[in-house]
């Protein structure tokens, strides 16, 4: 995970591979590129899924702990009747 600098720099490194995979399936035809193309994606694609799953279950775990401290605040304070 240290290679990528932030899931900005791993989402412009996966969608470079896609563009030169999609451009070599309808211009280019060359099936070493190709191959290349499908290996470095397949490569680099499970560190992008487990940067998003990181990532999202980090603002999961924050609006948990938020809403968590607002009901325990709420409960705790003096009901005015």
């Amino acid at each position: 995970m240290r290679y990528f600098k932030s899931p900005t720099h791993l989402s412009n490194i996966i969608t470079f591979w896609i563009i030169i995979f999609y451009l070599n399936l309808f211009i280019l035809r060359n099936n070493t590129i190709l191959l290349f193309t499908l290996l470095m994606i397949l490569t680099i694609m499970p560190f992008h899924a487990y940067r998003l799953y990181k990532l999202a279950q980090h603002q999961i775990d924050t609006a948990y702990a938020i809403r968590h401290t607002i009901l325990i605040s709420s409960s705790s304070s003096p009901s005015h009747s």
